[in-house]
């Protein structure tokens, strides 16, 4: 009986070390190599465990997100959407409506995109995640940038540096005044953009 027992955990911890694989190769660009794995991970999910059916298509969107295949990606996303409200666990429908904003930027679906991550913006504020709502806020500028709304962006960069200051977070910190920088610059505000990247420096 130990022995099944433990037999069993092992099978549990499968899919997420072969997402754990995946997510590696994709970040080192081997993007066939890490479908593969993303693969062996659905194959191994149990049908009926909304969280492990949400992880496995949250990291087969990036996968393709990351290749360029924006289609095939934003499918992937609304699936993990889907299992991620079926699971009831608000910080993975975070994580699955902020991977669909960035696809849909990438897609030049501005609209789209900001809608996504202000939708991934309130559910952090609603659900007290601190850390997490910096990084949407990071994201909208990113989005905002990308339409020409520098202004906007500007606004959410400096409000996510807030509250990474807040939390005491260095590389929140380092992040925040070089996107800030990034967008004073764009913005012709040289003076600003020297200074929050001198400070980024210095973290």
């Amino acid at each position: 009986l130990e022995a099944a027992q433990r037999f069993e955990t092992q099978r549990d911890k499968q899919p997420g070390l072969h997402l754990d694989i995946a997510r590696i190769q994709r970040l080192r660009g081997e993007y066939e190599q890490a479908l593969e794995n993303v693969a062996e991970a659905r194959a191994l999910a149990a049908s009926d465990d909304a969280e492990q059916q949400t992880a496995v298509e949250l990291e087969s969107a990036k996968v393709f997100w990351y290749r360029g295949s924006y289609r095939r990606a934003r499918r992937a996303q609304t699936r993990a959407l889907k299992q991620s409200v079926r699971a009831g666990n608000t910080f993975l429908r975070i994580q699955s409506l902020s991977v669909g904003g960035m696809i849909a930027m990438n897609q030049g679906e501005l609209e789209e995109a900001e809608s996504l991550i202000r939708s991934a913006l309130e559910l952090s504020r609603l659900t007290a995640r601190r850390s997490e709502e910096a990084a949407q806020l990071i994201n909208l500028g990113v989005v905002l940038q990308r339409g020409g709304q520098v202004q906007g962006a500007i606004e959410a960069f400096a409000k996510a540096l807030a509250i990474d200051e807040d939390l005491g977070s260095r590389q929140g910190r380092a992040f925040d005044l070089r996107n800030l920088g990034t967008a004073y610059g764009i913005q012709g505000d040289y003076e600003r953009a020297l200074s929050a990247l001198d400070e980024a420096l210095s973290i």
